[in-house]
């Protein structure tokens, strides 16, 4: 099953702007990146740590990337991926942290007709 990814131009640095003005815009595909408003709601996090990583969302006509803020345009720096999945509901992390040497391991909790 397919997840729809929010994918239109982001002007904003709050989250509920950059929410709003992402859903403008749809993609449909199973695997994406983080977007603009994922960003920001993990911000408070300690998920993201990595700077110059790419974002699905674009503004105008540069890619937004995450540096020190959130920013647009490409540069000569490298760039690095976070790829974002969206798990069915039937599916549930029984154990690891996600990280490189720990992670997750995934379960179906119960079948379902997909």
């Amino acid at each position: 099953m397919r997840a729809k990814w929010n994918i239109g131009n982001v002007k904003s640095n709050t989250y509920e702007e950059s929410l709003k003005e992402e859903k403008t815009k749809n993609y449909y595909g199973y695997i994406g990146l983080l977007n603009n408003s994922d960003y920001l709601y993990l911000l408070n996090e300690s998920y993201l740590n990595s700077d110059n990583v790419l974002l699905i969302n674009k503004n105008e006509d540069s890619v937004n990337y995450l540096g020190n803020t959130i920013t647009t345009g490409i540069s000569t720096n490298n760039y690095g991926f976070l790829p974002v999945i969206y798990l069915r509901p039937d599916v549930s992390i029984v154990s690891g942290d996600g990280s490189f040497d720990n992670p997750y391991e995934l379960s179906i909790k119960y079948p379902m007709n997909y």
